[in-house]
């Protein structure tokens, strides 16, 4: 009798689970106005869900900004077998989109994290994990779908430009809808105090554009780790050049959902 009645209680959980991570439609949002929410996604791979940020979609391919270590394992190696899913809402796609949301398979293709574990370092995953604490917990994708979307503009300036800028958080999970959050900058790293669950790769915007990424509550990367990490990797280089040269100060520019 009572390994039936765990087993039935297993099965009502693995039932809510996916429930309790349903996108909540536009039209029941808090606040549905917001022009960062078309930005935001969110990001679901092996039992783990987090946040992210879209910030370049072209004929090169559409990339996604997060965290590293929601794209990882829990030995701190990235996954690359294709089972990261990326949700972007009807209204960040450049053309119309009858469903309120689509969700697309991804792949990491720049992370501050290994792949897989090799010979000359088996403890690589640890490095890294080591280095997340650090605030160096950074990861972009790419989707798997031609579409075009409505990309964020990157912050391209030093790290004193936003000294006196508000900032706010925009996170998904574990709410299932986009809302701000409040976080803090100081010392080039970013403190989001009321980080939960679910906020991990949430952007962080001043003025409306991408100035750091939620990863913790203490020393989370801001505009100094963004860009080291964009310019360490030739795959995404051309991310914060292609902003550099089309863009400058805190403006609020960039594509726009159509």
């Amino acid at each position: 009798m009572r390994v039936c009645c765990h087993r039935l209680l297993v099965v009502i959980v693995a039932a809510l689970i996916p429930a309790c991570f349903t996108p909540v439609p536009r039209e029941d949002w808090p606040e549905k106005d917001d022009p960062l929410f078309a930005y935001a996604v969110w990001i679901h791979t092996r039992g783990t869900w987090g946040s992210g940020v879209l910030i370049h979609s072209s004929g090169r391919g559409t990339y996604v900004l997060t965290a590293a270590h929601v794209a990882c394992d829990d030995d701190g190696y990235v996954h690359a077998d294709g089972k990261i899913e990326v949700g972007v809402w009807a209204q960040s796609h450049a053309s119309s989109l009858r469903e309120p949301y689509a969700t697309y398979q991804a792949d990491v293709v720049a992370a501050t994290a290994p792949w897989a574990p090799t010979i000359e370092d088996p403890d690589a995953g640890l490095s890294a994990m080591a280095d997340w604490i650090r605030g160096v917990d950074l990861a972009v994708l790419r989707l798997r779908t031609n579409r075009r979307f409505a990309a964020a503009p990157l912050y391209t300036g030093t790290p004193d430009g936003i000294r006196d800028v508000p900032v706010a958080v925009v996170a998904v999970a574990p709410k299932m809808f986009p809302h701000r959050k409040p976080a803090l900058y100081m010392g080039e790293h970013f403190f989001c105090t009321d980080s939960t669950d679910g906020n991990s790769g949430s952007p962080i915007f001043a003025d409306g554009r991408v100035v750091g990424l939620c990863t913790s509550h203490v020393l989370s990367p801001g505009p100094r780790q963004l860009h080291e990490f964009m310019r360490a990797h030739e795959e995404i280089r051309f991310l914060l050049e292609a902003e550099s040269r089309s863009t400058a100060g805190l403006e609020t520019t960039g594509s726009q959902p159509r």
